[in-house]
């Protein structure tokens, strides 16, 4: 079984063999969950530098990188050991990692700390330095807060700058190829030494930009993100920088910034250098934009991808102004974040005979988001988190997070590369799905009753899936089958066959995706075998679905052959706890939620072949022999009517 914990079921015991104060040493904490991203950082330990965070406490496995950061905490179950202590489901042990304080950066003390004032190129000699200096924010403790002049002399890779340096010396970058500034740096303090130190190529994170360019008249810098990938800036070397810059952009523009910045026109103005990716430059609007030499869209350009690969909302649009003079051939895109409602796409244009086409005469052309995204729903407003696979995704929006996309390098393994691409598949087609069957005048019941319906008509029972769990086979251990396709979110809306534990976590995907609180089930069912359903909240009231308990096995013989169809039903939809319990299920009482709602769907729908019918409710609940012969009645007319059509087709 795959372990998974909440609140205080987890309790975590940071070792530190190393620290100064004994209580320092072993510290124990309660708070953090699987998926969590989180920092924690070991008490100072003289003489050493803090390598990250193991799981074993000598050259085990690492845990977190050198800054104690923890991104997407994700411990195998075999360092998990099982706990006595009540409130505690289970204990894990992490070890400080150290190594020896050595340092590839020469330091002394200035007032407040210490400042780097070179690197030590000697011991490079013959040898090839390494792309880029990361310069810590402090050393054995203390704070590093300055670049002395000529620090980088005779260095031409790029520099990485934290936000506890606030004086930079004449020159210390003249030689540099890049210098980017964190997203703590602090623009104003630092403004007076950047025009002295020579850091020509400075870049700012997207954070301390956006605040920079609407705070100060002069600042006209280049920004940054950076992401598990690495650094990207607007310097465009790929379609890859490109759209981690472009998605970066977006997000935080909608997500934490004000849309009327930088500029009369409102919007968050961003100039992206394309002169080093490969582009010619008459090329770049169909290229980047996906506009055709008719300004018309053609759905191949980079920001389309972008916008296919990590799900932008569809509240957001982009004005692009592009600037191309071919006298010279110089060239730029300039791309405006802000507000779908005051939106157009501004392009500025060149022809294929190099003819310069004034912004002045440029057309306003629709972006159209609509036809990507046909509504926004509730979980674009949600904050995000990054995943990597289905079962990160699923974590995400279980725990009210809208799920963005990681990227991975080139040489990350293949089935990590696949994991991603389903992920994203699944989220791609768990809109189409919604958008498909739901519509924004549909109340919360309708959204769940068309989700169930819709999940128990298209997808089928792994039975030979189940066979192999209940199999005494020990190769067929839980954690094993876990990772078939049917026990997860790639079975049930990509392959159309699931077993429940993928059919829970497809219903949950959707009934949050549309903004309804929606939790997975486990224990067993009538027939004493594990299973798996949901528990959804309407109005703050719990209520249990099926629907795999909805989709019905039924042996019926045709043409002498008998043989197992699936049959919809209704008799497990948002139902009690009592329910279920008088229905002969146990539910396991981890994470429990209490479900005391009722609702009677037979009395509450009203099909379309009993729409209009006389002397009817017009309901499914047969109230006695009169209905329910009338209703028999229509069901052997529609039969008739029925043969009769499917005899005149032959």
């Amino acid at each position: 079984m795959e372990a998974r914990w909440r609140g205080a079921q987890l309790k975590i015991f940071f070792h530190n063999d190393r620290a100064t104060d004994a209580a320092e040493q072993v510290v124990a904490v309660t708070d953090y969950r699987y998926g969590d991203t989180f920092t924690y950082v070991p008490d100072y330990a003289a003489d050493s530098i803090f390598v990250g965070w193991s799981y074993i406490q000598t050259g085990g496995e690492s845990a977190s990188d050198g800054d104690g950061k923890f991104e997407l905490f994700q411990p195998a179950d075999e360092y998990l050991v099982q706990s006595n202590e009540q409130g505690i489901r289970y204990e894990l042990h992490l070890y400080a990692e150290w190594r020896d304080a050595d340092f590839e950066l020469e330091l002394s003390s200035v007032d407040g700390g210490y400042s780097v004032n070179g690197w030590k190129e000697a011991e490079y000699d013959g040898g090839t330095p390494p792309e880029s200096f990361r310069i810590p924010s402090s050393f054995m403790g203390t704070p590093i807060v300055a670049v002395a002049e000529n620090a980088f002399d005779n260095y031409f890779g790029s520099v990485f700058v934290p936000g506890s340096v606030t004086d930079i010396g004449a020159n210390a970058f003249e030689d540099t190829e890049k210098v980017y500034f964190d997203a703590d740096a602090d623009y104003g303090i630092l403004a007076a030494d950047l025009i002295d130190s020579g850091a020509e190529n400075a870049y700012f994170n997207l954070l301390v930009w956006l605040n920079a360019k609407a705070d100060y008249a002069d600042f006209d810098y280049p920004m940054y993100i950076e992401n598990g990938d690495g650094i990207f800036d607007t310097d465009i070397d790929s379609e890859e920088e490109f759209i981690a810059v472009y998605s970066y952009c977006w997000l935080y523009n909608v997500g934490s910034m004000d849309l009327d910045r930088n500029g009369d026109s409102g919007g968050t103005k961003v100039t992206f250098n394309l002169e080093n990716a490969g582009i010619a430059a008459d090329k770049i609007i169909e290229t980047v934009l996906g506009l055709n030499s008719k300004n018309e869209k053609v759905r191949s350009g980079w920001i389309d991808k972008a916008i296919s690969m990590i799900g932008l909302k569809s509240n957001t649009a982009s004005q692009y102004g592009y600037i191309y003079d071919p006298k010279n051939g110089e060239y730029e895109l300039t791309i405006i974040f802000k507000d779908l409602k005051d939106s157009g796409t501004y392009v500025a244009s060149v022809t294929s005979e190099g003819v310069y086409q004034d912004q002045a005469d440029a057309a306003f052309v629709d972006y159209d988001l609509a036809s990507v995204y046909p509504r926004s729903l509730p979980v674009d407003s949600l904050p995000e988190y990054v995943v990597y696979n289905s079962e990160q995704l699923v974590y995400a929006v279980e725990n009210g997070f809208k799920p963005r996309f990681g990227t991975l390098s080139d040489t990350a393994p293949d089935h990590a590369k696949n994991a991603l691409q389903s992920a994203k598949e699944v989220w791609d087609t768990a809109r189409r799905i919604l958008y498909s069957i739901n519509s924004d005048g549909d109340d919360t019941v309708e959204k769940l009753s068309k989700i169930h319906d819709y999940i128990a008509l298209n997808v089928i029972y792994d039975s030979a899936l189940l066979q192999l769990s209940e199999s005494e086979d020990p190769q067929y251990s839980y954690s094993y089958l876990s990772g078939f396709r049917g026990f997860n979110l790639e079975g049930a809306l990509l392959d159309g066959k699931a077993v429940c534990d993928g059919i829970t976590k497809a219903f949950m995907l959707l009934a949050r995706m549309e903004g309804i609180e929606c939790i997975r089930v486990t224990g067993k069912n009538a027939d004493n075998v594990g299973h798996a359903w949901n528990k959804v909240k309407i109005e703050n009231t719990w209520y249990n679905i099926d629907v795999t308990g909805d989709d019905i096995l039924t042996e019926i013989k045709a043409n002498g052959t008998v043989v197992t169809v699936e049959t919809l039903a209704h008799d497990k939809f948002l139902v009690s706890d009592a329910f279920l319990a008088a229905a002969g299920y146990r539910e396991d009482d981890y994470g429990y939620v209490e479900a005391k709602g009722q609702y009677n769907y037979y009395v509450s729908v009203t099909p379309s072949a009993l729409q209009g019918v006389t002397g009817l409710d017009g309901d499914l609940f047969i109230a006695d022999q009169q209905e329910m012969n009338a209703l028999m009645n229509i069901a052997r007319e529609k039969a008739v009517e029925a043969f009769l059509a499917d005899d005149a087709l032959e």
